[in-house]
């Protein structure tokens, strides 16, 4: 990695290259690995490219990466260690004193790829520049910013007393400055005021809180930005990619990446707040004829908000998870809004601990095999039988019975410390595992008996295909 990183802190990346790379990126992102190629590109990557706040995935844009990656050379031409390096670029492509010689770069048509990179980035880098007072003689008074905020000179309602000042040579900050007798600053002072100024005076105190030098023997510098006041290229970059964008309802977003969800209910929440994923309206939007009513009621368009919300089945489920009657229902109209309240709405205090987890948790891996093997052992108890080979195609499940060593998830932990109570009360019993493939009818009846413990959803009086476990919330 330190190699491409290099390369980006002293070379230009082309155009061409940036948009292979950004190609690559895309593909891997949509499309994944082998045999999923053509697939649709739900968000744009302008969107992408945003922070998770503002709906986006905080992909990186590479070429606000390299510009500021490129941006710390200008920061070491004014700021830090002053290496050879350092000295040469400014000695052949800019002019002035160190601490000032990012104001007047000189203008060259063809220069070495590093300059290339320091050109391109300059303007970005350059407004966020600033001075941080030590005694004042090298900041303007009216022209530099000072402590992160604009030069106190564009400010309309002391352009009297800026114009007497400029007259009486009184420019710096150590110009309007008093001393203690140890060096240390002490008040600002201007003497033979005109009265009339008096009003704008205290306008250009106000202008000056925070802007004190700190004494005679300390030397004005450099900053950057408004947090530390050193250049980094991690702020440097959050500053380039800075946007006047806000997405609607950020608090959607907030609770998508914040709350602790499996990644891909991560994902698909997040193009769904997008509306993006491809119900039958998304896929008529994009030229792409066919049904566009929903499969499940077929009395509506298949809208997102539809297909997630409204649908008569869906209403269902919604009663169901939420424990309510059908009649009590009061659910959003959409599904951005559902997202941005329900954090604080849900009634199953989450805390961190999301719905879609916990329905998702309900049945992990194994499932099927281990409440097959419990109710196995309880039927060969009820059979008096004593001794007992017991052979299963879960190495997970196989091992924790071995070693009594119980796997990380909580539903299966319940189910094996009841399994292994039961084979305690066994003369002998012994586990063993064999290949999934050589116990396939016995995983299809394992599967199949665990459908059976689960409640049956009915729409308009009739069974409907989904099912849900039985559960009860955490309070």
């Amino acid at each position: 990695m330190s190699i491409p990183i290099y390369q980006n802190t002293i070379l230009l990346a082309p155009v061409s290259i940036l948009k292979k790379m950004e190609a690559l990126l895309k593909k891997f992102l949509w499309e994944g690995g082998k045999g999923n190629v053509h697939r649709i590109h739900l968000i744009s990557w302008n969107k992408l490219k945003m922070p998770y706040k503002e709906g986006g995935m905080q992909v990186r844009d590479l070429a606000n990466q390299n510009l500021a990656m490129g941006a710390k050379t200008l920061w070491n031409l004014i700021a830090g260690k002053d290496s050879w390096s350092s000295k040469a670029l400014r000695r052949k492509y800019f002019q002035g004193d160190r601490l000032r010689c990012l104001d007047n770069p000189i203008p060259r048509k063809n220069g070495s790829p590093i300059y290339k990179l320091c050109l391109k980035a300059l303007p970005l880098f350059q407004p966020n520049l600033h001075w941080i007072p030590g005694n004042g003689k090298k900041i303007n008074l009216w022209k530099d910013a000072v402590m992160g905020e604009q030069p106190i000179g564009q400010n309309t309602g002391i352009q009297n007393i800026k114009e007497w000042a400029q007259n009486s040579n009184l420019n710096s900050l150590w110009d309007i400055s008093s001393w203690e007798e140890d060096g240390s600053w002490k008040d600002w002072h201007m003497d033979n005021l005109p009265i009339q100024l008096y009003d704008e005076k205290k306008c250009l105190l106000s202008l000056l809180q925070g802007k004190t030098p700190s004494s005679k023997s300390s030397h004005d510098k450099r900053g950057w930005g408004q947090r530390s006041g050193s250049y980094s290229a991690k702020e440097g970059y959050k500053v380039f990619t800075s946007a006047p964008h806000v997405a609607p309802n950020p608090a959607a977003w907030t609770f998508i990446w914040h709350y602790p969800f499996v990644p891909k209910i991560d994902f698909f929440c997040w193009t769904a707040a997008h509306k993006s994923i491809l119900t039958g309206e998304n896929l008529k939007n994009r030229g792409m004829e066919g049904p566009s009513r929903c499969p499940l009621c077929c009395s509506d368009e298949e809208t997102i908000d539809h297909l997630l919300l409204n649908c008569p089945y869906l209403k269902e489920i919604w009663a169901e998870v939420l424990l309510l009657n059908i009649e009590d229902l009061a659910i959003h109209q959409n599904i951005t809004e559902l997202f941005a309240t329900w954090a604080t709405s849900s009634p199953f205090g989450l805390h961190k601990k999301d719905l879609l987890k916990t329905i998702w948790m309900w049945a992990p891996n194994n499932m099927a095999e281990t409440l097959a093997l419990w109710q196995g052992l309880k039927q060969a108890q009820e059979m008096n039988v004593h001794s007992l080979a017991v052979f299963g195609d879960s190495k997970i499940i196989i091992q924790a019975l071995r070693t009594k060593k119980l796997p990380s998830n909580i539903f299966l932990i319940a189910i094996i410390k009841k399994i292994l109570l039961l084979a305690a009360k066994f003369t002998a019993i012994s586990f063993f595992h064999i290949l999934r493939g050589l116990n396939a009818q016995a995983d299809k009846e394992a599967n199949k008996a665990a459908m059976m413990d689960m409640n049956t959803l009915k729409v308009n009086g009739r069974d409907s295909i989904c099912f849900f476990p039985h559960w009860t919330p955490s309070s």
